[in-house]
């Protein structure tokens, strides 16, 4: 639950989306019980987490930028959540705000997000808004393609922005300031039995 990023969401965004939520029809289903070892179960650690991680506040608009940037910056920054994925975690699952979008490995999927400031990535410095905008949308541009989990996010989620969101977000993205080098700890990243054994496979098919 990305409430680190919701927290920016406004007060009649979150009405908006709770008065969704309850038109919903409801499914009779129990719920599973807790899975989690000890200390991962104990609740209490997350006052630890929030206190070092956790900075509460709605979007605050940037009055120097247009409203066009500022509307990007909201949806980026906070109902689209990006950063959760475009930023390094540390080990206990915090980010920082110094290296945001500058990529990072999602947990517990073993999956690389790029760089959005590094042209040598995903970079988008180079991009026209179009080319952003067409990515957002349907997933699919003249620069590239998603694949992985941000194709679920354009499936389930980034097609259905009008063409104003779309536009915003590409204006917002697009500021971002460059970044040349991927993160030490991405170029060193220690790659999983599973994902050694997918690249291996990779390979044989490529070079066959």
């Amino acid at each position: 639950m990305p409430f680190a990023a919701y927290t920016e969401v406004t007060r009649e965004d979150c009405d908006a989306i709770f008065a969704y939520l309850k038109s919903v029809p409801p499914v009779r289903q129990a719920n599973r019980p807790h899975d989690m070892r000890f200390p991962y179960n104990n609740r209490a650690l997350l006052i630890g987490w929030r206190t070092l991680y956790f900075n509460e506040g709605e979007f605050k608009p940037d009055r120097s930028k247009s409203a066009e940037w500022n509307r990007g910056a909201y949806l980026v920054e906070g109902l689209g959540h990006c950063s959760m994925c475009h930023t390094a975690v540390n080990v206990q699952g915090g980010s920082s705000e110094a290296r945001a979008f500058e990529g990072g490995l999602i947990p517990m999927q073993n999956w690389y997000a790029p760089s959005l400031t590094s042209n040598r990535e995903a970079g988008l410095g180079e991009w026209d808004l179009q080319h952003i905008v067409d990515l957002l949308q349907t997933g699919v541009s003249n620069r590239g393609t998603v694949y992985g989990p941000m194709a679920e996010v354009v499936y389930n989620s980034l097609q259905y922005l009008t063409d104003e969101d779309s536009r915003a977000m590409a204006v917002y993205l697009k500021s971002l300031p460059a970044a040349d080098s991927p993160p030490s700890d991405v170029r060193n990243m220690p790659l999983s039995a599973e994902a050694t054994l997918t690249f291996r496979e990779g390979k044989r098919v490529y070079d066959s």
